[in-house]
């Protein structure tokens, strides 16, 4: 539920001032499918296991 609070009413208010993101695998793609984030230059993935990885960067 926080995490669609965060989704649907806050990134859309702050997307375009966001430089890093820190995240946790479960919560990822959820919140980078959410909105294009122009600013962002950094990446931070956490709990993120090795087949995850493979599909995203290759």
């Amino acid at each position: 539920m926080m995490l669609n609070r965060f989704c649907l009413q806050i990134l859309p208010e702050i997307h375009d001032k966001i430089k890093w993101f820190n995240l946790e695998s479960s919560s990822m793609k959820h919140i980078l499918c959410a909105r294009n984030y122009p600013n962002l230059y950094a990446l931070g993935l956490y709990n993120i296991d090795e087949e995850s990885v493979r599909c995203l960067f290759t």
